[in-house]
């Protein structure tokens, strides 16, 4: 993508960065140490994880239309 907006660039950088920090939660929640921790945290992790994975998804979308 060439001649993008300084806002557009941000969006790139937030989807990046996002991508990241979905990656390590989904190898955490996938991994074995999601069961060492309390039901009601392991519960807002998942929850966690559903709402960034629509986070990530709008970023998408977004990038899509420019």
């Amino acid at each position: 993508m060439n001649n993008l907006q300084p806002h557009e660039e941000r969006v790139l950088d937030e989807l990046e960065e996002l991508g990241g920090k979905l990656n390590k939660l989904s190898v955490f929640i996938k991994g074995d140490g999601l069961t060492s921790l309390p039901d009601n945290e392991q519960d807002l992790l998942r929850s966690q994880y559903a709402a960034m994975t629509a986070y990530y998804k709008i970023l998408v979308q977004r990038i899509g239309a420019f």
